[in-house]
This record gives structure tokens, C-alpha cells and sequence, in this order.
């Protein structure tokens, strides 16, 4: 994971998983793109705009438990279509490419993530804080399809 931040701002950021033969790339007003061996194409965050059909990836129960968030874990578990936790920088990347709607993560530095930030908001995504502040500086990320965003946040906070 890279990522180039202009005043505290990751503006490019570049993923590479060689063991998936994958790499993942954005930059701002560029666009998001994946490749593997084959031609890079570009990617998109999804377009569900219904809790009840989103996909979610939540980290660990214990990360959430710890962070004392656990009880909303279980609303928001209860209240989608599915949820796994497929971990790190990784699910990020399904969510650029619209393979999931949401990703949330406490615990977490700004170099965890920081190279996550413009590949998921050039695929039409959004990333926040937990607590809906557009800042990777606090320990915690909100990561949603864009369409999303609002909803989940008011769920997590209700």
C-alpha cells in the first residue's frame, strides 16, 4: 500500500496484492482501475440503495466489542442483507469495485488506510470516520458505496 497525501489529504493511492496477482490504483479526478495480467479497467462503487440489500464487512467482532460498538455491530448485523469480515485493506477494494456496500474498521492509522481513501472515493465511494467527520485521523473508518453513507451512519448512531 503507497498513498500521496497533500496537506493530510490522500489524493493517490495504489493497493498491490502480488499473492491475488491483483493491483488496485486511483488518483483525484483520475478515476479508480484494477488489473491483473489483462488490461487495466475501471472500477465502481455499487449503486444498492437499500440497507436491506447491502453487503457489509465489519473487521472483528472483538475490534468492535473493544472499541464499544458491539451492540451496533448487531443492529447493523440484523439489519442488512449480509455481513462477513474479510479484513484489511482488502475489503476495501471489493468495495471500489462494488462488490460490497460498506467496510468499517476501528484500531486503525492513517497508514492502514491511507491508500484506500482515493480508490474507494474515485470508484464513487465515501470514507469517513465512525462518526461521520471526513478525516482518516481518528482510529476508525466508515467506508460505504456513496449512496449509502447517511444511512448507515444514522443506523450505527441511532
Amino acid at each position: 500500500m503507497i498513498a500521496l497525501a497533500v496537506d493530510g489529504v490522500p489524493q493517490v493511492g495504489v493497493v498491490s496484492m502480488p499473492a491475488l496477482g491483483r493491483r488496485w490504483w486511483a488518483a483525484a479526478g483520475s478515476g479508480a482501475w484494477t488489473a491483473t495480467d489483462a488490461e487495466p479497467r475501471r472500477i465502481q462503487a455499487s449503486s444498492v440503495s437499500s440497507l436491506d440489500d447491502a453487503s457489509v464487512s465489519f473487521q472483528s467482532i472483538t475490534q468492535w466489542a473493544e472499541s464499544g460498538h458491539l451492540d451496533q455491530l448487531l443492529k447493523l448485523a440484523d439489519r442488512v442483507w449480509r455481513d462477513r469480515a474479510y479484513g484489511d485493506i482488502y475489503a476495501y477494494m471489493l468495495l471500489a469495485e462494488g462488490r460490497i456496500d460498506m467496510v468499517a474498521e476501528f484500531g486503525v492509522k492513517e497508514y492502514d488506510v491511507a491508500a484506500a481513501v482515493p480508490i474507494v472515493r474515485e470508484a464513487g465511494g465515501r470514507m469517513t470516520g465512525f462518526d461521520g467527520t471526513e478525516t482518516i485521523s481518528d482510529l476508525s473508518t466508515l467506508a460505504s458505496n456513496g449512496v449509502l453513507h447517511d444511512a448507515f451512519l444514522d443506523l450505527l448512531h441511532d
